[in-house]
């Protein structure tokens, strides 16, 4: 247990190091005192990060929606995620039309632990223009920490459109909630599929109970123009209800 994690503090000990440290462990006498370190550096990495609640819920996540796990060894055909239709945010009603070129976000919860290794983007028609498409980490229910990207050139061509480039290693959590963010570098509005903003699910903000567009926040605003850079780390700006932009198609691969 300390011979592989040696190198690692606390502090970035991260959930999926410890499952692939402890799942080849057997339970028996022998093992005794690894199973004992094991438990005992994971109190420790929940007690630095201050998830008290991941002693209940093995990964510190809040929430518990089983999604279906991206494995190899569990079917036969391999598979992404689309996190857009994904619960308990998503749903399966598609449309297509223009999105907002500013910065917008949607949460999400991570299906995998691991390396994100290819995204993909639904694209309904070409247009001049460079999307980001960026992972934030939660705080608190909102977006807060860049994970890192990755660009997609919506002028080269339409449908599923897929990028394994990004800026940095993304690494996820299952069950822990994330956002995703969508950001031009142009004020050519994209034509992207996407989940139906009448049916879209919402954040649960709100200025009012009334069922009109105004009560319907389903993403934040990040006041990035789509002439700025990405932020490393985000400054909330309002929820938005999303009519304009609904909730882009945006699948995961680990």
């Amino acid at each position: 247990m300390y011979t592989l994690s040696q190198n690692t503090d606390l502090e970035n000990m991260a959930f999926a190091t410890l499952q692939s440290i402890g799942e080849p462990i057997n339970i028996e006498e022998l093992n005794e005192d690894e199973l004992r370190r094991l438990v005992l550096v994971n109190l420790a990495r929940l007690a630095v990060k201050g998830e008290w609640n991941g002693l209940l819920t093995a990964g510190g996540s809040e929430f518990n929606v089983e999604l279906p796990k991206q494995s190899a060894t569990t079917y036969s055909t391999s598979y992404m995620t689309n996190v857009a239709t994904t619960p308990p945010y998503g749903s399966n009603t598609v449309q297509g039309g223009s999105v907002t070129t500013d910065m917008e976000c949607w949460p999400f919860i991570s299906p995998n632990s691991g390396n994100i290794s290819k995204m993909y983007l639904g694209v309904n028609a070409t247009v001049t223009n460079t999307v980001s498409m960026a992972i934030y980490s939660d705080d608190d229910g909102v977006p807060k920490t860049l994970l890192g990207y990755g660009d997609f050139d919506l002028s080269a061509s339409t449908g599923s459109v897929s990028q394994t480039s990004f800026s940095a290693t993304i690494t996820l959590e299952r069950g822990v909630q994330y956002w995703y963010a969508m950001k031009s570098s142009s004020a050519n509005q994209p034509n992207m599929k996407k989940v139906d903003s009448d049916i879209c699910a919402t954040i649960g903000l709100g200025d009012t109970l009334s069922m009109t567009s105004t009560g319907k926040y389903m993403s934040i605003n990040t006041e990035v123009a789509h002439g700025d850079a990405l932020p490393s780390t985000i400054t909330i700006g309002n929820a938005t209800v999303g009519n304009f932009s609904g909730r882009p198609m945006f699948g995961l691969e680990f």
